[in-house]
């Protein structure tokens, strides 16, 4: 069972820079948001769009103030950048990321990885949600929440059995056998407006 480790106040908090998506600027800027290049901001969060190209919703993110980018298989990166101020809020009314959800095949060992990193566990919940993940964790990253869930059995299953996903070349089934057991992540999950 994961356990909330107490804040440490000398050490700042992890914060997300940026989320990259894999998804084309122009769909982002007819719904609504105000796009520069290939990439907007929500609240302090820079959202870089990679192109359809690479792959499927977010595939990776940049983090602030984290000990290891080695986060059971989140792709991700360290950021040296300070915190911009927040951005006004986009013409279809979006002001920030609310939260951001990754899936886990193993829950405590992902929770204790995310800890060893400086993420700060705020609450672990232990009933299944309406989609039916068995548990949930979830970490204060500034004003956005990484959600991670647990992903049920059927899923991990399921899972096993197709071959991964992979641009550019083939897996081999011991990269399938990995990858399967590493956290991934989700599509951008939810966005609050005013």
């Amino acid at each position: 069972m994961a356990r909330v480790a107490e804040k440490r106040e000398d050490v700042p908090a992890p914060t997300i820079d940026e989320l990259t998506l894999a998804d084309e600027p122009a769909h982002w800027s007819a719904l609504g948001f105000a796009v520069a290049e290939d990439s907007c901001q929500l609240g302090r969060v820079r959202l870089r769009f990679a192109g359809s190209q690479h792959g499927v919703g977010l595939t990776g993110w940049t983090l602030r103030d984290i000990a290891s980018t080695e986060l059971d298989g989140l792709p991700t990166a360290l950021s040296e950048s300070e915190a911009p101020a927040p951005a006004p809020a986009h013409p279809n009314g979006v002001l920030a990321i609310d939260h951001v959800v990754a899936a886990s095949p193993d829950l405590d060992r992902s929770v204790a990885v995310l800890q060893a990193a400086g993420l700060d566990l705020r609450r672990v919940r232990e009933e299944p949600t309406p989609a039916g993940a068995p548990r949930q964790a979830f970490f204060r990253l500034g004003s956005e929440i990484l959600e991670l869930i647990q992903e049920p059995q059927q899923v991990l299953e399921r899972r096993h059995r197709a071959p991964l996903c992979r641009p550019h070349r083939a897996a081999r089934a011991d990269e399938r056998r990995s990858a399967s057991s590493k956290s991934r992540m989700m599509p951008l999950r939810a966005l609050r407006d005013v």
